[in-house]
């Protein structure tokens, strides 16, 4: 439930791995809702070291998946 934190990064990845583009429209307009959040942010704009952690991790995960060893140390 709630925000996957850097889902976005793992999808472009995996479009990308899979050979295909993508392609962003700068006219494109999203908007974005507020929801009951189950996690420690709670976006009452303070900031919250658990949160930070989570979304380390997760951009962490998500690199090592899809870099090569050499990449990796290179970033």
């Amino acid at each position: 439930m709630g925000a996957q934190v850097y889902n976005d990064l793992a999808f472009c990845l995996a479009v990308k791995r899979l050979g295909w583009k993508l392609i962003y429209d700068p006219a494109v307009a999203v908007d974005h809702f507020l929801g009951q959040r189950f996690d420690e942010d709670q976006r009452v704009f303070n900031f919250s070291a658990s949160s930070y952690s989570d979304a380390v991790y997760n951009a962490t995960l998500i690199l090592l998946e899809h870099l090569t060893p050499i990449q990796g140390l290179c970033t």
